[in-house]
C-alpha cells in the first residue's frame, strides 16, 4: 500500500520564502476588504495558509497566483455571495460636461 499521499510536502528555503510572500500578499488583500473580524480571523488565516501550501505542493511557485488561489478558496468557503472586492458606485456624468 502506497503512503506517499500521507507524507507532508517538503519545501526548500527558497520555497518557504515564496510561501511567506504569498501569505503576506493574501492576508494584506483580505485585511483591505474590511470583512475580517474577531470571529473569522483565525479560521481565515488557516484557510489561506492551507490553500497556499496545497497549491505549492502541487507545484505552483508564483506568489501572486498562490495568494489569489488562497483568497478565492477563502471566499468560496466563508463569504460566498459577497463581492470579492468593494466596488464604489459609479457617478453618472453627461458627455461634454465637466
Amino acid at each position: 500500500m502506497a503512503t506517499d499521499h500521507l507524507k507532508p510536502p517538503v519545501f526548500w528555503n527558497a520555497d518557504v520564502e515564496i510561501l511567506d510572500q504569498a501569505l503576506k500578499l493574501a492576508w494584506d488583500r483580505f485585511l483591505r476588504t474590511g470583512m475580517m473580524n474577531e470571529h473569522n480571523m483565525a479560521e481565515a488565516q488557516q484557510i489561506i495558509a492551507q490553500r497556499i501550501i496545497d497549491l505549492a505542493a502541487a507545484g505552483e511557485r508564483d506568489p501572486w497566483r498562490l495568494a489569489r488561489g488562497a483568497l478565492f478558496q477563502l471566499w468560496e468557503a466563508k463569504f460566498s455571495g459577497s463581492p470579492l472586492i468593494k466596488v464604489a458606485p459609479r457617478q453618472h456624468r453627461r458627455l461634454g460636461s465637466h
